[in-house]
């Protein structure tokens, strides 16, 4: 929930501070799980929960944070279009 915030919120290099400090913060909380939790060896489970936050906290933060970027330099440009068509 606090990548897609920062991706909205903060520049590209705050972004990826706080992406990368989500991933090794789940990385460790899953390190310090025991891996008999529940039923049997949760082992290959764990990894590959950790995969997809993996790959879903890139995504989002770049996917997101691109389109956070973009909507000013669209608004922008949209301004000056209906000022160009003022003038005219």
């Amino acid at each position: 929930m606090l990548i897609p915030i920062a991706a909205v919120t903060l520049t590209p290099l705050l972004l990826g501070s706080v992406a990368l400090l989500a991933i090794a913060s789940y990385s460790v909380l899953l390190w310090l799980l025991p891996m008999s939790v529940m039923h049997g060896n949760m082992q290959s489970h764990f990894i590959g929960v950790w995969i997809n936050f993996l790959f879903s906290s890139i995504v989002v933060a770049t996917v997101v944070g691109q389109m956070a970027r973009r909507i000013p330099q669209k608004e922008q440009a949209i301004a000056a279009f209906r000022e160009e068509q003022l003038k005219q």
